[in-house]
């Protein structure tokens, strides 16, 4: 529970760097168009992910980072497929979004907000599980 606990306040300033920074692209080059905004998305998502990266490695996961090429090979993995779940989340909750507000500011949001729920608790299992998972000691 601790461990999710500090993955979570992590989360925090991932949803800080997330939102701030699609929000910046937004405010300097506003769209609706689809393309775009997956790409503002996926922007975003990189400068999270090299953020939680550097946190969870460091504080969350500390105990089972070990930093090694084979380590960060599974973290890129992770990220694809976190990355493909916050752009497939994203780009369907503007589908269903536009729909429901008539501020594009909002639906774009809520959407993102979406994609940063799902993809983290994807990310916070992957990680957990696959890229700082508790190593078995090497018998000699």
């Amino acid at each position: 529970m601790f461990q999710f606990t500090q993955f979570s306040i992590i989360g925090m300033t991932n949803a800080v760097v997330d939102l701030g920074s699609m929000n910046l692209l937004l405010v300097f080059f506003p769209t609706k168009l689809h393309a775009l905004l997956l790409l503002y998305n996926s922007i975003a998502y990189i400068l999270t992910m090299i953020n939680s990266y550097i946190l969870n490695s460091r504080i969350t996961f500390k105990r089972n980072s070990d930093r090694t090429a084979k380590q960060k090979l599974h973290y890129i993995v992770q990220v694809v497929i976190c990355f493909l779940v916050s752009n497939v989340v994203f780009i369907g909750g503007v589908f269903v979004t536009e729909g429901l507000f008539n501020n594009a500011w909002i639906a774009q949001n809520t959407s993102k907000l979406m994609s940063m729920v799902l993809s983290s608790l994807a990310s916070f299992y992957l990680m957990k599980y696959y890229v700082f998972k508790k190593r078995k000691p090497e018998s000699i």
